[in-house]
């Protein structure tokens, strides 16, 4: 018998919806600071002319690394933890056992059996989003490459992915880099490139791809559907389906649109 959240084995269909209405938006697109990470990592391969084993080597010494960040401390209920938080903690003592840590000979002593780590996970929406393009089986970066601000976000991060082994007061000097640290820089940037807008805040259509655009009709319609129905309290997937006019609200109800802006 199937259980969780899909029991009627409909997760595919689902999900296959997802990528055609909302594409390069995923179910890990709130670790918004990966998309960044990844960005930067293509930078830095590119610039290091890296191949698929070093590339690959990197991407897991910087996942290690950004789980590293996450203090052991209490917090709040609702905090993201970075991936793979639970298992790096074990190489977290005095100091951080990167190389064991990061190991790719026993994957499953390590913090990821995945041989890519959580690219694996990612690594599809940022394709898709073109900030990082894979070029003989290396990261490189894609149409909409990370900008320098960003990049120096991960500057630290990067440096000690050189090491075996990392002090941890050398770690908490790349604590800028760790999962909901505000950056308005990554911000403004992931922000026009997930609705498709350039640096003044404007669209122009004949600059982006079919899936850009498609991606910026439907997050529209989450925003009118916020400026209609929004409630405190109500999240957004009960508000976008509060939107959903049937009956006499399709007659009645200001309409929700997507048209051109």
């Amino acid at each position: 018998m199937r259980t969780g959240k899909y029991p009627l084995a409909v997760e595919g269909p689902v999900m296959r919806a997802v990528d055609r209405l909302v594409p390069g938006v995923s179910t890990v697109t709130r670790y918004i600071r990966y998309h960044s990470l990844y960005a930067a990592i293509a930078a830095y391969a590119e610039r290091k002319a890296l191949d698929l084993v070093a590339c690959r080597r990197l991407v897991r010494r910087c996942e290690v690394l950004m789980a590293a960040l996450q203090r052991d401390a209490e917090t709040a209920e609702d905090t993201w933890f970075p991936h793979g938080v639970d298992r790096v903690r074990r190489f977290r003592t005095q100091e951080l056992d990167l190389a064991r840590a990061a190991d790719e000979e026993d994957l499953n002593q390590s913090y990821s059996p995945r041989r890519w780590g959580f690219w694996d996970q990612h690594g599809g929406s940022a394709t898709v989003l073109r900030t990082v393009e894979v070029r003989d089986g290396a990261l490189r970066p894609g149409r909409h490459p990370c900008p320098a601000a960003p990049r120096e976000l991960f500057a630290p991060l990067l440096s000690l992915a050189e090491r075996d082994v990392v002090p941890l007061e050398k770690l908490d000097q790349a604590g800028q880099a760790a999962l909901g640290v505000p950056s308005p820089a990554e911000q403004d940037w992931l922000t026009r490139v997930l609705t498709a807008t350039d640096s003044s805040g404007r669209h122009t259509p004949r600059d982006w791809e079919a899936s850009d655009r498609t991606r910026r009709a439907a997050f529209r319609i989450l925003a009118r559907a916020i400026v209609l129905h929004g409630r405190d309290g109500q999240d957004h997937q009960e508000t976008l389906r509060s939107a959903v006019a049937f009956g006499q609200d399709m007659t009645v109800a200001p309409p929700t649109t997507a048209g051109p802006c």
